[in-house]
Parts: structure tokens; C-alpha cells; sequence
């Protein structure tokens, strides 16, 4: 199985925008490849019974999925999952999440599975998003929000996935809060922190977030 894993520095930092984006730049290239959110809440008052994040991915998708493939697990309330599916009467299995989208990976070239939340939010009672990612043993994106604390938050994750075993292929800044101060320096001391690990990009404020808008900012080339 070919493909990525995007995480975060935080929850709402940017990952299904990098994902997306991701989906865009490799199709372009001529690689059928597909966004995975396996896990997603959120979705209470959509008609389609969608998080915003799985609507995002299937209406910008090349390859059609069924949302059931795209998002494993989707629960109504915008809270952590193994909260949310505690009061849905139900269990994340980790077996089921993986058995799915090693199925649907057999279908394109790549897939890019996002998670949920950040790097250690629980699924259930025992396992994390970080145990999802060590059992696909995919390579690591991490998606760094610009803002006061990210330096630290950034470090943190990055120290964690390399704790795993896991390589991180590379990270990408998203600069979501305008208002951030000094942000060359921050960006500047996260490269340095990042060691090993490359600047896919920078992704810009957009008025209009698109993964066509997003693909211009990274670059697949900087992979390793």
C-alpha cells in the first residue's frame, strides 16, 4: 500500500485542505489517488449524513467512493471520537479501519488517510490515531497551524511520530491566522526543529479554499 498519513498539530489546523490538496497534485501527475478520513465527527445537521471533512474530500474527489469506504466511522456531535462513539452505543475497531482502507488503497495507486483530531486523540479506550498510523505504516505529513504555541505543538508531534518508528515524509504550514506575529521567524525555527523532515509548503489565507488552490502550495518533490 502506497500513500500518506496526515496529522496534525491540533484539531481544525488545516489537515483535510492539505489532504485534499495532496489528492489534487498526485492525480495531476497522473497517480490515481484517494482522500481517506476513516474517522470523522461532526456531521449532526448534514442532510447527507457527512462531517464536513468527508463532504470536503468526496466533492473534490476524481475517484469516486461510497461514503462508507471514504469514512469508516462518522458520529453526529463535534467531540472526540471515542467520546462521540460512547454515546453512539458504538466502538472504533482498529481491525475495521484497517481492513477497509487497505481494501480501497487496492483500487488507485495512493491513498492519503487523514486523521482525526491530533497525533494522540483516543479512538477508544486503548488505541490512539498514532496506533492507527503505526498499523498502516504509512509515512507522516504533519500539518503545522501558524499560530502562538505551534513551535512547541510541532515538536511535540514530531517527536512523538519519530517515537513510533514512524518516518515523517515531510510537513506543511498552514497559515490560517492572519493575525500571527513574527511569522518568518516561526517558520524559520520550525525548519530548523524539524531536522530531517522537509517544508512541503506554505499555504496562503484563501478566500476560497479549494484543493486545486491548495496543490499550487505543495510540493510533491520535497517528499522523502
Amino acid at each position: 500500500m502506497k500513500g500518506y498519513f496526515i496529522t496534525g498539530t491540533d484539531t481544525d489546523v488545516g489537515k483535510t485542505v492539505v489532504t485534499a490538496g495532496l489528492v489534487e497534485a498526485f492525480n495531476k501527475r497522473g497517480t490515481p489517488t484517494v482522500g481517506l478520513k476513516p474517522v470523522a465527527t461532526g456531521s449532526e445537521g448534514n442532510k447527507k449524513g457527512m462531517s464536513p471533512d468527508t463532504e470536503f474530500l468526496m466533492k473534490n474527489a476524481k475517484v469516486e467512493l461510497p461514503k462508507e469506504e471514504v469514512t469508516i466511522y462518522s458520529f453526529a456531535p463535534p467531540v472526540s471520537p471515542h467520546i462521540a462513539a460512547v454515546h453512539a452505543d458504538a466502538r472504533i475497531e482498529m481491525e475495521k479501519l484497517v481492513t477497509s482502507i487497505k481494501k480501497t488503497a487496492k483500487k488507485v495507486d495512493m491513498v492519503i488517510v487523514e486523521g482525526v483530531g491530533g497525533w494522540l486523540v483516543p479512538l477508544n479506550e486503548s488505541e490512539t490515531v498514532a496506533d492507527l498510523a503505526v498499523a498502516l505504516q504509512l509515512p507522516v505529513i504533519v500539518v503545522v497551524s501558524i499560530k502562538l504555541g505551534c513551535i512547541n505543538h510541532a515538536a511535540l508531534t514530531m517527536d512523538a511520530i519519530r517515537g513510533r518508528g514512524l518516518k515523517i515524509a515531510g510537513w506543511v504550514a498552514n497559515l490560517r491566522h492572519v493575525d500571527t506575529p513574527n511569522v518568518p521567524d516561526v517558520i524559520n525555527t520550525l525548519v530548523q526543529n524539524a531536522a530531517d523532515a522537509p517544508m512541503l509548503g506554505i499555504i496562503p489565507p484563501m478566500r476560497s479554499v479549494t484543493p486545486v488552490a491548495a496543490a499550487r502550495h505543495i510540493n510533491l518533490d520535497l517528499l522523502v
